[in-house]
């Protein structure tokens, strides 16, 4: 009955073997480098833990691919490289919670 990213959470909430703290950790953003996209790109958000990842591309659904080709290859970049999605940008460029708080007057 829920369609969409946010009942993919929902979902994947009821699944014994990710933890708790998977959903309490910052949600990170994925920014890319391009010369196609010219300079840094959004390509979405994760949190990962172990092997598992879970993304969230805005504006995207069954044909993430397709619809945003320059984010898929460089997430399959990033797995065939590290074996893990990693921020491009600086470490502190990566977190939303830090420029949450920062406008929500300091949380």
């Amino acid at each position: 009955m829920l369609d969409g990213a946010k009942a993919q959470e929902t979902w994947l909430k009821t699944l014994k073997n990710l933890s708790s703290e998977f959903w309490k950790q910052d949600r990170k953003i994925y920014k890319f480098n391009s010369s196609e996209t010219s300079g840094w790109t959004i390509g979405g958000y994760y949190r990962q833990t172990g092997n598992f990842t879970f993304i969230s591309v805005s504006k995207s659904g069954h044909f993430m691919p397709a619809d945003n080709y320059h984010a898929s290859q460089a997430f399959l970049e990033d797995y065939i490289k590290y074996g893990i999605l990693k921020c491009q940008d600086t470490e502190t460029h990566c977190r939303v919670h830090q420029k949450m708080c920062k406008y929500m007057n300091e949380c």
